[in-house]
């Protein structure tokens, strides 16, 4: 099976992650961050492993 995986964020999603909170969207912690680089970094490798990464842009 194949499939994508795409991530898409509003302005105050990205804000948020440096600091900016605005609306409902609370502000991240440098642990929050780090939580979901080190998660999209095993996924890629998971990927990786498998097979089934095709392509990875950052």
């Amino acid at each position: 099976m194949k499939f994508m995986i795409l991530l898409q964020g509003t302005q105050s999603d990205y804000d948020a992650m440096d600091g900016s909170a605005s609306g409902d969207t609370p502000v991240w912690t440098e642990d929050d961050v780090k939580a979901m680089v080190g998660f999209m970094g095993r996924l890629n490798e998971d990927l990786a492993a498998s097979g089934e990464l095709r392509l990875s842009r950052n």
